[in-house]
């Protein structure tokens, strides 16, 4: 199975900075259950990068990628909240946050 990385974007771009780097999303726990009839995997629990060391900006979306460092963003989701991450701020996805609809082919 393929290893699957979350990313965080500001405006479109991966955060680029020295005190960042993207999470393997098999590293933490999901649950699986149906929800409008859609198949939804979502995170159960807390997701956290940083502390940055540097300004990241303003997160506006996740990204999933599937190598920690480089290759194409395979899916963009935008957050709800945008929030500004700045010099020794964590970003964090609280459990339940972050749902993955599970798709056939």
């Amino acid at each position: 199975m393929r290893k699957v990385y979350i990313g965080l974007l500001s405006r479109g771009k991966e955060v680029n900075a020295r005190s960042y780097e993207r999470i393997c999303l098999g590293c933490t726990a999901w649950v699986l259950g149906v929800v409008d009839g859609v198949l939804q995997l979502q995170n159960t629990r807390h997701i956290k990068f940083g502390p940055a060391r540097q300004d990241w900006g303003f997160i506006t979306d996740f990204g999933l990628y599937g190598r920690k460092k480089g290759g194409p963003n395979l899916k963009r989701i935008p957050l709800v909240k945008i929030e500004f991450v700045g010099k020794g701020d964590s970003a964090r996805i609280e459990p339940g946050d972050l749902e993955l609809d599970v798709v056939e082919d």
